[in-house]
């Protein structure tokens, strides 16, 4: 299967190809394979959900979203279970757009972004606070996810995957 690679602070845009998992007919996330289910949800609601698969981004357990995509700012989410992933994307909506980490069904940080879900009117520190349990919590190597999401869909775009 094609799957896009991400890399610590850049995008990777070249194609990979996979052998993938699939339980009950459905391709799963393999975190054995550090690769991942990407969502991307359109924010204006024109049109379905986006599904692909992220190498690299190192997430061992639940799912981030964010309402911060360049250039276009649509919903995007990675993770190991559609549940977390589900469950993150809807806080995010819920909040009116910002970061949101759930696992196990259950959101365990977020960060609203209160202006076009794009700018928060948290001070850093209190970003830092609210950002950094659940980031742990993932147990992901890579220290920039929300540039490596919102870059992750110009490389889909671009390949087609």
């Amino acid at each position: 299967m094609n799957v896009i690679n991400a890399v610590d602070d850049e995008i990777n845009t070249v194609r990979s190809i996979f052998r993938m998992t699939v339980k009950n007919g459905l391709i799963c996330s393999d975190t054995k394979q550090d690769i991942l289910k990407t969502v991307l949800v359109d924010r204006i609601g024109v049109s379905k959900p986006s599904v692909a698969f992220v190498h690299g981004f190192g997430i061992k357990h639940g799912a981030l979203a964010i309402s911060i995509s360049h250039d276009e700012h649509n919903l995007t989410s990675v993770g190991v279970k559609d549940k977390d992933i589900v469950v993150a994307i809807n806080r995010v909506i819920e909040i009116g757009g910002g970061f949101v980490y759930a696992i196990d069904g259950k959101v365990v940080a977020e960060i609203p972004l209160k202006f076009a879900g794009l700018i928060s009117t948290l001070t850093a520190e209190e970003l830092v606070e609210r950002v950094n349990p659940g980031f742990k919590k993932t147990k992901s190597d890579l220290e920039h996810q929300d540039k490596l999401l919102a870059s992750v869909w110009e490389a889909r775009e671009q390949y087609k995957v």
